[in-house]
């Protein structure tokens, strides 16, 4: 699937993974190429045999934040990976004193995109189990002088270079980014 792909292991041996694409900007519509081809390729994530719906998850990092994505759709992610069953789950997204347009809007663009790459309709159950595993992880390096994820970095990249060293972390970041 994947621009990025994290790989780990737990404690007692558990294989975990993180797909990821990275896009600057989504516009999570069904009239958006890039949010199409990243859900079409999560589901083929998804579907994979060795996919361990537990322990793995896939989605897309966007360089540009959007309060809209921030506000609502991960509300939706939240509400799916916490509800206990694709009818509590179903529930939550329909009440309409509960829930909101622009929820409701992204599970059936979700759905819509699904079924037509799958040629069928995706079952309520299918989908909330796809839902619990996606994830929309937002990457502030649009500000490169102020991003707070791009000095994290630097800071973590700086542990790996010693003291003489020390402006190389700036100068990896800068060429990872550029």
């Amino acid at each position: 699937m994947d621009d990025i792909i994290v790989a780990g292991t737990t404690e007692d041996g558990t294989v975990t993974a993180l797909h990821l694409q990275v896009k600057n900007s989504i516009a999570f519509t069904s009239g958006d190429a890039n949010w199409i081809d990243v859900l079409q390729r999560a589901w083929d994530t998804f579907t994979q045999t060795d996919f361990d719906r537990t322990n793995m998850r896939f989605g897309v990092g966007i360089g540009r934040y959007s309060a809209r994505a921030d506000d609502q759709y991960q509300s939706v992610l939240s509400w799916a990976r916490y509800s206990e069953s694709a009818g509590d789950f179903f529930l939550r997204i329909e009440r309409r004193d509960f829930s909101s347009e622009a929820k409701i809007a992204f599970v059936q663009t979700i759905r819509d995109v699904v079924t037509t790459y799958i040629e069928g309709p995706v079952a309520h159950e299918e989908l909330w189990k796809f839902l619990k595993c996606l994830l929309v992880i937002h990457f502030d390096f649009q500000n490169v002088e102020v991003s707070c994820d791009g000095e994290a970095t630097c800071d973590r990249l700086r542990t790996l270079f010693t003291d003489d060293m020390e402006n190389r972390a700036r100068q990896l970041w800068d060429h990872l980014i550029g």
